[in-house]
């Protein structure tokens, strides 16, 4: 009988033990996070190469485009409105059209704006230039540099290519360093938050849990918490935005 009682014991012990290390790690806001959870996966990240070649590829064909326009005298270049109306309405066609149809809603479902340099063989006086052509930027990426970063507070994940550098080739300032970002709706579609091509909706979850921290250590105490509650509230409209978001 004691033989069964102490075995019984030892079954019970070893149930609530492997039920409270089987517990993933709760924040204080109540959202779940299990660290060993990996959201993107090599094909994501293939995927991710695929798409970032096809936009590199659309943007240099939108950069000839534009120019055989300006030279042959398609677009007004002494009006600054009418010349960038007529080169964003070339990058729309060129780039977002042609990528949304390859990719679905992978720039968000905000129209999205292309980035791109004016050119003047002149110098600009008196506040005007007469522009003769466009240029788009040549990016490097390190693909060896990504990381899969997952909020602590929102718990979501997002893919990180942190060493991405780039420039304009008239432009006499070194390389510069930026981030793409990206994340991953429960359905498995991905879409950019962050890319210097673009002007698109953007989210940084690393930089949102960081500013969240930043306010619980430097404002006072008596206000951590509406001031947190207040940014949490922004981060959750800026959230609305996307789809579900794994």
């Amino acid at each position: 009988m004691k033989k069964i009682l102490v075995i019984c014991s030892l079954l019970i012990a070893s149930i609530v033990f492997f039920a409270c290390t089987s517990i993933p790690s709760e924040e204080a806001d109540g959202v779940e996070v299990d660290e060993s959870d990996t959201v993107f996966t090599d094909g994501d990240m293939n995927k991710v190469k695929e798409m970032l070649s096809f936009l590199d590829e659309k943007m240099k064909e939108f950069e000839q485009e534009a120019n055989t326009a300006i030279e042959e005298s398609e677009i007004n270049t002494e009006n600054p409105d009418e010349f960038d109306q007529a080169v964003r309405e070339i990058a729309s066609r060129v780039v977002i059209d042609s990528f949304s149809k390859k990719y679905g809603d992978s720039l968000g479902e905000e129209p999205a704006r292309i980035y791109f340099e004016k050119t003047s063989s002149t110098p600009c006086g008196l506040g005007t230039c007469e522009y003769d052509g466009i240029e788009v930027m040549d990016i490097e990426y390190n693909f060896e540099g990504s990381e899969e970063y997952r909020s602590k507070n929102f718990g979501i994940s997002e893919l990180i290519l942190s060493d991405v550098k780039f420039n304009y080739e008239n432009d006499e300032e070194e390389e510069q360093n930026t981030e793409i970002h990206v994340v991953k709706t429960t359905d498995g579609e991905l879409i950019f938050t962050k890319h210097p091509y673009l002007d698109i909706t953007p989210l940084d979850l690393k930089e949102i849990d960081q500013e969240l921290k930043s306010i619980e250590e430097d404002v006072p105490e008596s206000e951590v918490e509406s001031a947190q509650a207040e940014y949490r509230a922004s981060v959750e409209e800026t959230l609305s935005k996307f789809p579900e978001l794994q």
